[in-house]
């Protein structure tokens, strides 16, 4: 099922700092992992992102019929690293401890959990810029180590393109994704607009950090598509 349909079904939610939220989800459900709440603790959470990131409201849906990209962390396979027993597979905490996520601002995963991440989001707005080689490379598992060094190389090119748009003259802009809006009726609009240039670079940042973060908790990194 492509976005459009989930969108349509009221299955996609892609704000950054909440996890996937359906509006079928019991209000004030607790989510696995440390994770935000449905209901409406998620909505304010996401007004407060939205005001952070000036992220449009509404949920974003990018325009093509592709299911996507989640990245999720996973024990890495180098053998340097150790784990503590009871920790499930694409987390990084037990289920009794705070997610060291849970702080953090980049768009979480749409099936996964507080630690996964919507790489889908960033890989878009990485191939809006123009690097389609970081885009792709999104899709790639990666050990700890590669995960750490992935980092640096989304921030280089972040700088990169701060530094090559710093003067007053446009900035290109990110990536153009439908927002879906439903009135108090039921109505059902949607508006076609691109994320900013500072959103776009923004949104590799928090990815950036998140891969760092990853790595330096001694994991690596799947991507789900």
């Amino acid at each position: 099922m492509g976005d459009v349909a989930l969108a349509a079904f009221g299955l996609l939610e892609e704000d950054p700092g909440v996890c996937f939220v359906s509006p079928w989800a019991a209000r004030g459900a607790a989510v696995e992992g440390g994770c935000r709440s449905f209901g409406t603790a998620a909505s304010r959470a996401a007004l407060r992102s939205r005001e952070r990131f000036e992220r449009l409201p509404g949920r974003l849906i990018p325009n093509d019929d592709h299911m996507g990209l989640d990245n999720f962390p996973v024990r890495c396979e180098c053998g340097k690293h150790t784990y503590p027993r009871g920790v499930r597979q694409g987390y990084t905490h037990l289920d009794n401890e705070a997610c060291p996520f849970k702080d953090d601002d980049f768009v979480r995963g749409f099936f996964g959990n507080c630690c996964w991440l919507r790489g889908k989001v960033t890989s878009y707005e990485l191939e809006a810029l123009g690097n389609a080689s970081l885009a792709g490379r999104m899709y790639d598992d990666m050990t700890a180590e590669a995960a750490l060094a992935f980092a640096g190389e989304l921030r280089q090119f972040a700088d990169e393109q701060e530094r090559l748009f710093s003067g007053e003259g446009s900035k290109p802009p990110g990536y153009k994704w439908t927002e879906l809006k439903v009135d108090a009726s039921g109505k059902v609009t949607t508006v076609d607009a691109h994320t900013t240039f500072e959103n776009a670079i923004a949104t590799i940042r928090n990815s950036a950090d998140w891969y760092e973060k990853t790595s330096r908790l001694g994991y690596g990194v799947e991507a789900w598509a």
